[in-house]
C-alpha cells in the first residue's frame, strides 16, 4: 500500500500495473527487426569477407596437392626478382640503369622502375646505400 497526493487528494490502495500501448509493441518489434538485419547485413559481409578471402573455394576437398604447387609457382613466378646493389662515390640512376638495362626497354621507364621499387621521390642517391635493382626478363 502506498499514499500518492493528486492535486491536494490522497489516494492510498494498491498500485495497477501499467498496460504497454500499441505503439510501445510496434517500437519493440521495430527494434527486433532492426536488430535482425544487422545481424544479418554482418553475416552476409562476414560470408563475402571470407570468400574474398579463400578465392570463393570453400570445398578445399576438390583442390589436391598437385594444384595447390601450381598456385605456389605461380605466385613464386609473378614475384619481381632484384638484384641488391650498393651505390659507390661516382654512381647515378643513370649509370646503374644503364648497367642492368634489359633488352629492348628504354632506359627512363627502367630508372623509373628502379625509383618505384627502392621507394625513391627523386633520382638522389647517397654512397653505401643499398638500392634493389629489378631484374626484368
Amino acid at each position: 500500500m502506498y499514499t500518492t497526493h493528486t492535486s491536494g487528494y490522497y489516494y492510498t490502495g494498491r498500485q495497477l500495473a501499467a498496460r504497454p500501448t500499441r505503439a510501445a509493441g510496434r517500437a519493440k518489434l521495430v527494434r527486433v527487426a532492426v536488430l535482425a538485419a544487422a545481424i544479418g547485413l554482418s553475416v552476409l559481409f562476414g560470408a563475402m569477407m571470407h570468400a574474398y578471402a579463400t578465392g570463393g573455394d570453400q570445398d578445399n576437398s576438390r583442390t589436391g596437392p598437385a594444384q595447390t604447387n601450381a598456385a605456389e609457382e605461380r605466385l613464386v613466378e609473378a614475384e619481381p626478382a632484384y638484384l641488391p646493389y650498393i651505390v659507390v662515390s661516382g654512381d647515378s640512376l643513370w649509370r646503374i640503369a644503364k648497367q642492368h638495362l634489359p633488352a629492348g626497354m628504354d632506359i627512363r621507364n627502367y630508372i623509373n622502375e628502379i625509383k618505384a621499387m627502392n621507394g625513391l621521390q627523386s633520382t638522389i642517391i647517397h654512397e653505401g646505400q643499398l638500392l634493389q635493382v629489378p631484374l626484368i626478363r
